[in-house]
């Protein structure tokens, strides 16, 4: 799925402030427990280099995944990217857009034309306004799911959660 002059139409990802309330702490927290590992007498001389390193590794791991997670809309359809995962969907293969409710939060997921659930990432009522957005890519996928798209009806009922006879 390619993307719009190198650039995503819009992208929902982890604010930066979160980088800098979670990550500083965290951040120091990790440095001083690589501080320790690396100075302990307990420890041998290749666990004194390799643990510090695995950990601050490992923490800058942490960030670059969490910064790139979340959800890309592009003209040809929604590009989720998780801590491991990427999954493409194009418009033609979207079933439906809803907002779902997850603990005391609203998210937007999107139905493929198998019915399976797919979560966006960073979408959700801790971060925008859900309806707004949800407004915003059902209008997209409308337009853009092209004039042959047609509901699948034993997706749509597994969507509604009507069983089919």
């Amino acid at each position: 799925m390619s993307d719009v002059d190198g650039r995503f139409e819009l992208e929902y990802r982890l604010p930066s402030q979160m980088f800098l309330i979670a990550g500083i702490p965290m951040g120091i927290l990790i440095a001083i427990g690589a501080f320790v590992a690396g100075t302990s007498d307990d420890n041998s001389t290749a666990l004194k280099v390799i643990l510090p390193s695995l950990m601050i590794g490992g923490f800058v791991l942490f960030l670059w995944a969490a910064r790139r997670s979340g959800t890309y809309v592009s003209r040809d359809g929604i590009v989720t990217r998780g801590m491991v995962r990427r999954t493409s969907t194009p418009w033609q293969g979207i079933q439906d857009i809803k907002i779902t409710q997850s603990g005391s939060a609203e998210i937007a997921v999107i139905y493929d034309y198998e019915g399976r659930k797919l979560r966006l990432p960073q979408l959700n009522s801790s971060n925008v306004l859900v309806a707004d957005e949800v407004q915003i890519l059902r209008e997209l996928w409308e337009k853009r799911r092209g004039p042959r798209w047609k509901p699948i009806p034993s997706v749509t009922a597994q969507i509604n959660g009507r069983k089919r006879r």
